[in-house]
């Protein structure tokens, strides 16, 4: 696994909120940070979005009830949607969303 400093994710989200083109993010800490923060756990999420029924027919063909597969499912504007419900109301002001690949 590779690790970073907090001084260049710090840097990174500075960069991007400066930039010309201002870009959003979301940031994923896990299951621990997000939860002390009031974010349902990813299983919860998978379970919230199995009974809602804004989603019902776009995740009944999934493969499996896991929610990285039903976020592959949903379009941008509909995972924004829904997650942005629950980041409305953690304790955390403001998410950021950085993929970084190791096994390149």
């Amino acid at each position: 696994m590779r690790e970073t400093s907090v001084k260049k994710i710090a840097a990174v989200l500075r960069n991007l909120k400066s930039g010309h083109d201002k870009k959003s993010s979301i940031l994923f800490l896990g299951a621990g940070a997000s939860a002390s923060a009031g974010m349902p756990i990813a299983q919860e999420l998978a379970e919230i979005l199995e009974r809602d029924s804004r989603f019902t027919s776009l995740l009944e063909d999934c493969p499996d009830r896991q929610y990285s597969t039903f976020m592959r499912e949903l379009n941008p504007s509909d995972r924004k949607q829904f997650l942005n419900e629950y980041i409305s109301k953690a304790k955390l002001q403001k998410y950021v969303t950085w993929n970084t690949r190791t096994d390149a």
